[in-house]
Order: structure tokens, then sequence, then C-alpha cells
């Protein structure tokens, strides 16, 4: 098919045209001699990591001509599919990754750039006595205080931020606790390779390092 001869290409080539005698060419392709195909323009759909996902056509009834503007409007429309592809798949394993977040009873969250949480975990939701919509969309310091954020908080997330996965320990006190807990806490960037301007997160998880939190827990929450 006039398809697979895209793919048979060398692997620096990502364009094809048949000008003309398409069904001369192809004889054996019935779709082409169903619609009275004469002509047959391809553009590969190449992914993130430069491998073939896809691509775009056009078959016509007429010929068509080579044509410079007609090339780059299909190697940037491709360019374009390739990357709301990625975007698609990126989104799509994000989700995945806030649903698990939000079902689970450690203590995980994603944070944006903007400090600012994008999802919380239910053991996250425990540990501050509040439902995730009280959380979510919220700026750090308004969980943890300006002081604490700014002199323990904001350092290792800006570290995350840079590429590091920095780990620290934390002495936490929510408001609903009699007692400070001592958190074992590990920042873990999570890089979107889109160069689309597309805001970057984090995934911070903690631990528990104090015994008494399983009680204080359980009193707070009954």
């Amino acid at each position: 098919s006039p398809c697979e001869s895209l793919y048979q290409q060398q692997e620096t080539s990502t364009h094809i045209l048949h000008a003309r005698d398409l069904q001369k060419r192809f004889p054996h392709f019935a779709l082409i001699r169903e619609i009275g195909a004469q002509s047959y323009q391809a553009e590969l759909i190449l992914g993130i990591d430069g491998k073939p996902v896809g691509h775009i056509f056009v078959l016509d009834t007429l010929p068509q001509a080579e044509s410079a503007k007609s090339k780059e409007f299909f190697r940037i429309l491709a360019q374009r599919i390739g990357l709301e592809y990625h975007r698609m798949l990126v989104n799509r394993e994000l989700a995945m990754h806030k649903q698990m977040i939000a079902t689970t009873d450690h203590l995980l969250a994603f944070i944006g750039t903007d400090y600012c949480y994008r999802m919380v975990s239910k053991g996250y939701e425990q540990l501050f006595n509040r439902a995730k919509e009280e959380i979510i969309g919220k700026h750090i310091a308004e969980l943890h205080g300006g002081k604490t954020f700014e002199k323990k908080i904001r350092p290792l997330l800006e570290r995350a931020f840079n590429g590091e996965t920095p780990e620290a320990n934390h002495w936490l006190h929510p408001p609903h606790l009699a007692a400070p807990l001592l958190m074992s806490v590990r920042h873990s960037p999570c890089i979107n390779d889109l160069n689309t301007g597309s805001l970057g997160t984090k995934n911070l998880s903690a631990e528990n390092l104090s015994p008494e939190l399983g009680p204080e827990l359980k009193t707070a929450n009954s």
C-alpha cells in the first residue's frame, strides 16, 4: 500500500509523494480503485523519541505536484500532532498517578512549581484533618506556616525543581494534634519534557518517625 511505502523509506525520510498513476503503482490495493485515487502524499508523525507513532496522508483523484509549501505544511502539521499525542500520554500518566496518590493512605502529595498542592493522598487528609478539597490549590505556607515554608520546605522544593531528589527529617505540628511529629520527607521531581511551557510538578512522600502517629490520628478522626 502507499502507506507501507512511507514506512519502508530510509529512516531520515519522513515525507513521501506519489504524484500520479497511484493505481498503476499499487494495482492490488482495492481502496485506491474504489475511490479513484490518482495521487498520495504523506508525512510520518514522530514521537518524542524520534520514532514513528503514525502518519497523516492525503489521497487525491487528481495528480499532486511537488511543492515545497505543501511539504512544509505536512511537516508542521505532523510535528504538532506528535506534540499533542505526547501531551495526551503525559496527561494520561499524570491522571493515573494522581488517582494512585488520592487513594493511598501513605503521605503523598503532588506539588506544582507555584508551591501549591495539585493532589494529596488520603493519608495527607488524615494528617491535617482536612478534606482534599480544602488542601488542593492551597499554597504550602497556608498549611505549614510562612516561617516553616521559607526556612525548611522551600529550599528542598527548589532543589527538587532543579532535578534533585532531596531527603530530610522535619518536625511537623498539625494544629489539631497535641504534639509535633517527626517526619522523614522525600521530594522526587516529576519532569515534563514537553517544550510547551507546561508546568512541571514534583512528588512529595513522607513517613512518620514518631511512634504516636497512629493513636493521634485515631483520636483526631474518631
